[in-house]
């Protein structure tokens, strides 16, 4: 792309910015949609409270009994997830790290962050989410490391009685 084609691309991106009310006064990041903490805080209880009324169901066979075989939908708790919370908030997850970022939201999204983290820990540790995956999402998964180390024979085979290497 010439000079001349970049110019004149930014001068018509900078005329399309004029009167965009997201780009004004905006140095990067996402728009505001949470003007103070306590917008986002109470915002975020409204997930909090939605995924504990909204469970999610899993289909099982009853075992045993008169009505063995006959599949019915079990409540199973629906994990608090940074992803979840996002779509909720109807924000990306880069724009929640722009709050993250911004001095007055520390506190509430920090809050968040352990209050997601803390729930997924502890329904890892109690059986009511995969412990696994709890724990590798929450990056608490055990690491073996192991060394493999090559050495020098001590001998040369053809030095070995009874070998028919030459």
């Amino acid at each position: 792309m010439s000079a001349k084609t970049r110019t004149a691309k930014n001068k018509n991106l900078s005329e399309a910015m004029k009167g965009n009310k997201n780009a004004v006064g905006n140095n990067g990041g996402c728009p505001r949609i949470f003007e103070t903490p306590e917008d986002l805080e109470k915002k975020c209880d409204s997930y909090f409270d939605w995924a504990d009324s909204n469970p999610w169901y899993k289909n099982e066979a009853l075992k045993g009994g008169d009505r063995a075989g006959e599949i019915i939908s079990i409540p199973m708790q629906r994990p608090y997830t940074l992803k979840g919370l996002c779509l909720f908030l109807e924000i990306t997850t880069n724009c929640w790290r722009d709050y993250e970022e911004r001095a007055e939201f520390i506190n509430i999204t920090t809050r968040v962050r352990e209050r997601i983290d803390n729930q997924q820990f502890e329904g890892g540790m109690v059986g009511v989410f995969n412990a696994n995956l709890s724990a590798r999402r929450l990056g608490m998964i055990d690491k073996t490391e192991q060394k493999v180390v090559l050495e020098q024979p001590l001998f040369k085979l053809k030095d070995v009685p009874n070998n028919n290497i030459d």
